[in-house]
């Protein structure tokens, strides 16, 4: 069969249109796919439990831990694109699963900047948080700002409180966090408060603290893992303590009543704030370097310091804080913190869905609870560690 050169070229540039059209097709679909299912697996795949225990909590056992007031002081699912209104099948916790864990009061952080694989001194240049942000499909406004980000998370906070029904009550004033305190607790109602993961939400501008209170951030930890203009972090390039800047905010801050957060802090950063502050600070989530060596972790010294202060120490549940992934290690951790300045000053911080892996999810805290009795604390002591030593700080502050 013979072509024409016209015809011949009119089928090579049908063939180019069509194999272009397919390639966008392809490109297409793989777009798709990456807005749709990379972040649930990506979630899914960092945020893992692994049961190390075969130990059931006794009836008793879960009879007390259902009268308990459970606080949790480190909780990252407001960074995923997560409902947390209803219950999920991975990460760790959502408010479903926090109601069957027996939670009462639970410290939503805002993560607004990060890195796949943290470092002992990490700069600031990780753009992650800026693609997590875009996959995530949030507000263009969020992809290349911190201070965004926070923003866009104290509305999300705002938003499932809408649609969870009464479980949910967003603790983003002073009067209501007073309320949520002094009042009865009742079943099956989950108060949940913000806080920062590094001041880097500020961008360098002090006059955002005021809008991010206002917002509802009430708890303002000092780094992540990077340096800031406020404040050094114990995984950061410098490790420096506050700046100028950072000496400022913390004299406003306490003068606002907020709760300075000293987790992932550099050791000078510790140092310098608790000479500045008149007010507890507490560590979110941390391990103690006496049980398991990590920069991030507490020593002995920087123990006593916080507890001189009136502050607690939020002990953590996984790996890099505990050298291990287990209910005992946890309890370590805790009764190390106990023996060291006493039960008065230690708290749990679990970093549930926060890129680690956990021995159980919040459903199942009272595995906590029952490991805790399990290794001699009293019932008083118990009560005093999973909550009422945060409720007892944060009332110092409203």
């Amino acid at each position: 069969m013979h072509f024409s050169k016209g015809r011949d070229m009119r089928f090579i540039t049908q063939l180019f249109k069509f194999i272009f059209s397919l390639l966008l097709i392809v490109l297409g679909g793989i777009t798709v796919a990456l807005f749709i299912w990379a972040p649930g697996f990506i979630f899914s795949t960092v945020n893992s439990v692994e049961q190390t225990s075969s130990t059931e909590p006794l009836q008793e056992t879960q009879e007390f831990h259902a009268s308990l007031f459970i606080a949790d002081l480190h909780d990252d699912s407001l960074a995923w694109r997560l409902d947390i209104t209803r219950r999920n099948k991975d990460g760790h916790s959502d408010i479903p699963r926090l109601i069957e864990g027996g939670v009462n009061l639970v410290v939503y952080s805002s993560i607004t900047k990060s890195m796949m694989s943290p470092g002992t001194h990490n700069d600031d240049s990780s753009i992650v948080t800026n693609v997590q942000s875009i996959l995530q499909t949030q507000p263009p406004k969020t992809w290349f700002s911190s201070y965004n980000r926070a923003i866009y998370q104290a509305e999300k906070l705002v938003r499932f409180e809408s649609r969870a029904e009464g479980a949910l009550i967003a603790l983003n004033t002073d009067e209501r966090i007073r309320d949520f305190l002094t009042t009865p607790t009742k079943p099956g109602i989950v108060g949940a408060m913000l806080s920062t993961e590094g001041l880097h939400a500020l961008e360098g501008n002090i006059d955002n603290f005021d809008h991010l209170y206002e917002a509802g951030y009430r708890i303002f930890g000092m780094a992540h893992l990077f340096d800031n203009a406020f404040a050094g972090s114990s995984q950061g390039v410098e490790q420096y303590g506050l700046t100028n800047l950072g000496k400022e905010l913390v004299r406003k801050g306490d003068d606002y009543g907020v709760v300075w957060d000293l987790a992932h802090a550099s050791q000078n950063t510790i140092t310098d704030l608790l000479a500045i502050t008149k007010r507890p600070v507490i560590v979110s989530h941390t391990g103690v370097k006496a049980i398991c060596e990590h920069p991030r972790n507490l020593s002995d010294d920087q123990i006593v310091a916080i507890a001189n202060g009136g502050g607690i120490i939020g002990i953590g549940f996984w790996k890099a804080a505990m050298c291990e992934v287990s209910t005992d290690a946890i309890v370590q951790s805790i009764r190390h913190v106990v023996n060291l300045v006493g039960v008065q000053h230690v708290a749990i911080g679990s970093d549930f869905n926060g890129s680690v892996t956990t021995p159980f999810d919040s459903s199942d805290l009272s595995l906590l609870t029952q490991t805790l009795l399990d290794n001699g604390f009293s019932q008083e002591e118990v009560r005093a560690i999973m909550g009422e030593n945060l409720r007892r700080v944060l009332l110092s502050t409203v």
